[in-house]
């Protein structure tokens, strides 16, 4: 009986010596799950600036996450553009980005900045703001003539003034007839005068030889 009970104390030894129980929890490191938090830091109120004028603001982008966070985007309004737009942010650092705005245009051009990347949490948006400005256009001359008008002028008040017998005073603008008379002492009036809605682009005075004419843009 003594000698039974030392084999079985034995073969219990060897059982646990070998790894022979299968319970506990497996040894080891538990994976971290990785993160990839995307934060922006930047002012992009431009103000006012003159049509034709430049002006730079720096975007931030920050990856305070553990991981390599990807950018593959960054888009906004028409007006501005970015010196860095797609790569890599390594974890706990940032990349700058230059936003340049150039306004082309009398308007607003507001909106949001948005990083498109492969962010697990935080805000990837950040506002813009900015107007374009310019002087209201005006222009003045005698006779036939083509010219440019801002695309952004919207209406526009057409004087046109022949102090001969008759004369026509035809403008057309994009293409398009906007004013189609007959002036002079023969005729009604000396003088047409009108505001009209329009789009600029290119302005074509014709048949008009002699008449004293002006445009200027109405705000």
């Amino acid at each position: 009986m003594v000698l039974m009970r030392a084999w079985v104390c034995l073969l219990l030894l060897l059982v646990t010596a070998c790894g022979g129980s299968k319970g506990g929890t497996p040894s080891g490191p538990t994976p971290s799950t990785q993160t990839r938090v995307i934060r922006l830091e930047a002012v992009l109120d431009f103000g006012e600036m003159p049509v034709g004028s430049r002006s730079e603001r720096i975007l931030r982008i920050y990856n305070e996450g553990n991981s390599l966070m990807t950018v593959t985007g960054l888009t906004g309004p028409s007006g501005y553009t970015a010196s860095w737009t797609d790569g890599t942010i390594a974890a706990g650092t940032s990349q700058a980005s230059t936003i340049i705005f150039q306004p082309t245009e009398n308007r607003a051009y507001n909106g949001t900045i948005t990083v498109q990347a492969n962010h697990t949490s935080g805000t990837n948006t950040t506002p813009i703001s900015g107007r374009g400005v310019r002087d209201p256009f005006r222009r003045s001359g005698v006779g036939d003539t083509v010219f440019d008008m801002p695309t952004d002028v919207q209406r526009v008040r057409i004087i046109g003034v022949f102090t001969g017998s008759g004369s026509n005073f035809i403008v057309r603008i994009a293409g398009r007839l906007i004013v189609n008379e007959i002036i002079g002492t023969r005729w009604p009036s000396t003088r047409h005068e009108g505001i009209y809605l329009t789009s600029g682009g290119v302005v074509e005075i014709v048949s008009s030889s002699g008449v004293q004419w002006s445009f200027e843009e109405v705000r």
